[in-house]
C-alpha cells in the first residue's frame, strides 16, 4: 500500500478486486485463482452466497490491508486509526461469520 500511496484500506481493496475482475474478464474469461475462492473455511464464508467470489475477494483483501495498517500505524503511534481499523475488522468479520451459520 505504501508503494502506490493508497492510504485507505477500502480503496486498496476495491482497486485490487477491480483488477482481479478485469484479469478474469479481459484476458481469459475465467477468473482463476482469486482470493475469494480461498474463503470457504474462513470467517468470510458467510459473504460468499450473497456477494459471490468478488465480495469475498474484496473483504479478504480489505482485511489484509487493515492488518497491515494496524501494524504500520502502531509503529507510527497513530492510535485513533488503529482503533477504527481494528473495530471495523472485528465487526465485519463477526457479522459475516454469524451470517454463515
Amino acid at each position: 500500500m505504501q508503494r502506490f500511496q493508497v492510504q485507505s484500506a477500502v480503496i486498496f481493496a476495491a482497486i485490487w478486486t477491480l483488477t482481479e475482475f478485469l484479469r478474469g474478464w479481459v484476458f481469459t474469461g475465467f477468473p482463476w485463482l482469486q482470493f475469494g475462492y480461498t474463503q470457504i473455511d474462513s470467517p468470510f464464508f458467510g459473504i460468499a452466497p450473497d456477494l459471490w467470489c468478488h465480495g469475498a475477494n474484496i473483504f479478504t483483501v480489505w482485511a489484509s490491508a487493515v492488518i497491515f495498517l494496524i501494524l504500520f500505524f502502531t509503529i507510527e503511534k497513530q492510535w485513533n486509526l488503529v482503533g477504527v481499523n481494528a473495530l471495523l475488522l472485528l465487526v465485519v468479520g463477526g457479522l459475516s461469520a454469524y451470517a454463515g451459520k
